[in-house]
């Protein structure tokens, strides 16, 4: 948070993907930055406790799948409205906020009922295709 204060008070970043995961560092930078800083969640399932603590938005996968209830579930949230926003990601739980085995984008796809040809492949450290990149 300290170095993210500094740049953003030499003007050299003005938003900043926050995707540490941890909601006290969150919230120690929104205080820091105080509104000059535009916090954007880097994990949708983070984006709400974010933006509770003044956060304003999501780089989103989600988003890609279900674009017009992430735009709402967002907006609710810049509303203030937590209560309406908790009610709305009921919602996007079932087809959006699945983590099976890494395969969060082609599970979500299917379950909005989106064809999905395939499955791409797993890359982690040591696999084949991870030895290619």
């Amino acid at each position: 948070p300290d170095t993210v204060a500094r740049l953003t008070e030499d003007k050299v970043i003005f938003a900043i993907k926050e995707a540490s995961g941890s909601i006290i560092q969150i919230q120690q930078l929104c205080q820091k930055v105080n509104g000059s800083l535009q916090v954007l969640s880097g994990d949708d399932a983070m984006t709400m406790p974010l933006m509770a603590v003044g956060g304003v938005g999501v780089v989103s996968v989600a988003s890609n799948i279900v674009p017009r209830a992430m735009r709402q579930w967002v907006a609710t949230m810049t509303e203030r409205n937590f209560v309406k926003a908790r009610e709305l990601r009921q919602h996007l739980q079932q087809p959006v906020f699945l983590r099976r085995q890494g395969k969060t984008g082609a599970v979500a796809r299917h379950g909005a009922g989106a064809k999905v040809d395939g499955q791409r492949a797993i890359l982690t450290v040591g696999s084949p295709l991870a030895a290619r990149i």
